[in-house]
């Protein structure tokens, strides 16, 4: 069976890889890149944040290899995770400002 949490995190690595080679583009649509003094800087940032959800995911994948019926419960630690970044890149996103 395919490991979902595998999944996930390979597309966390896609985004965490997208934003840190990103440069100056506006990857975040909620965010006014107009206001952001370094969109480079804010992007790395935001990389290095989006590397919560990545490792819970890879830290599910594996408590899932060993304990399989965890699967669906482990889930919504990610969510909860990702959930936190969101929150920690809209405090931080302050220091960005012009």
């Amino acid at each position: 069976m395919v490991n979902v949490h595998l999944l996930i995190a390979f597309l966390m690595g896609l985004c965490v890889a997208a934003f840190r080679f990103g440069g100056g583009r506006p990857l975040l649509n909620t965010v006014d890149y107009s206001t952001i003094a370094d969109a480079r800087a804010f992007n790395r940032f935001v990389a290095a944040r989006m590397t919560l959800p990545l490792a819970v995911s890879l830290g599910n994948a594996w408590f899932t290899a060993q304990h399989p019926f965890l699967l669906v419960p482990l889930i919504f630690l990610f969510w909860i995770s990702l959930l936190v970044v969101v929150i920690w890149i809209a405090a931080g996103s302050r220091d960005f400002s012009k």
